[in-house]
């Protein structure tokens, strides 16, 4: 096996788990001191993966089920140089969490960067292993402990296609350090109500002082989010660096609001505003095309001073 890598991507490989915890193994004892990037979206397979985590997680574990995760967690602790690491969410629950805390690098305090993706596949799992609301699927002091042996970790989570907030709650939690939040619907036919309202109203009370990226990218939303994304985004989260929403806006003057708002604003942290429009309820679309293209030219010399990147526009559906 190649010795001294830095980058190692599995990605979409879509392995059986103990194939994929094999090849960790053999991977973490060649590199497990300079490897700094590993990527493992997708590595396994999610039906495989369902197996060993149900398996895992009910009474009568198999003895083969429990060395799939003790090699697992054991090969996770190899890699003492990592410094980013991108699983799904589902490769880090069961044992109360203790996949994360068994990183390497993590108990050596020089892992930064943990990306998690969470899709539907991800919910069924979860759903399937922990079917009341009381259960916790990482527990909150699971990430006070990570923290504090690593406090400079940060999460970037992305979500896709999850659109109740009890469910997307489910991967949350109080403690977690939450620094970038992407939400995307997909494409749905059927225009759907996704509660963001609600989930922002849960970042505001638990990463408010922590979020710098917000993407929202909604197809067809049903959610009136102007109020919110005119204040609740722009004054809870003093250090959010970029924002970024694709939807469906419900008053014509909320985007020029919004620009006003910056504009005026002096302690801003914000360097990117990103807002492409799907529609405008009861407004024309070469009305609104006008509108946004006034907005954007009268706005982007001030953004400019102020460093930061402007981009308004219709987004083509």
């Amino acid at each position: 096996f190649q010795k001294f890598l830095t980058m190692v991507s599995l990605e979409n490989a879509r392995l059986k788990f103990a194939e994929c915890v094999g090849l960790l193994t053999v991977l973490g004892e060649a590199c497990g001191k300079t490897l700094e990037r590993l990527y493992l979206w997708k590595a396994f397979t999610f039906d495989h993966l369902l197996t060993i985590q149900h398996s895992y997680c009910k009474e009568g574990t198999s003895t083969e089920t429990r060395s799939f995760r003790y090699n697992y967690s054991k090969a996770l602790s190899m890699y003492i140089s990592l410094k980013v690491l991108a699983v799904n969410f589902s490769y880090l629950v069961g044992d109360n969490g203790e996949i994360i805390l068994s990183l390497g690098s993590l108990t050596e305090g020089c892992f930064r960067e943990l990306q998690l993706l969470c899709l539907e596949e991800d919910l069924s799992i979860v759903m399937s292993l922990y079917e009341g609301d009381e259960e916790e699927i990482l527990p909150d002091s699971t990430w006070r402990k990570a923290r504090e042996i690593c406090p400079y970790m940060k999460v970037y989570m992305a979500i896709y296609s999850i659109p109740q907030h009890d469910l997307l709650k489910k991967f949350l939690s109080p403690s977690m350090p939450l620094c970038s939040f992407h939400l995307s619907s997909g494409l749905n036919a059927e225009p759907f109500c996704w509660q963001v309202d609600i989930t922002l109203r849960t970042f505001i009370c638990w990463y408010s002082l922590l979020l710098e990226c917000l993407y929202l990218h909604l197809w067809q939303n049903r959610d009136i989010l102007d109020g919110m994304l005119l204040n609740n985004c722009l004054d809870s989260f003093p250090y959010l660096k970029s924002l970024e929403f694709i939807g469906i806006i419900h008053h014509k003057d909320t985007i020029e609001k919004i620009c006003k708002k910056i504009k005026d604003s002096k302690c801003l942290a914000l360097k990117k505003l990103r807002i492409l429009v799907q529609r405008i309820p009861s407004q024309c679309k070469l009305n609104l095309k006008l509108e946004i293209e006034r907005i954007q030219k009268e706005y982007e010399g001030v953004f400019r001073e102020k460093y930061i990147k402007l981009q308004i526009g219709m987004y083509r559906c």
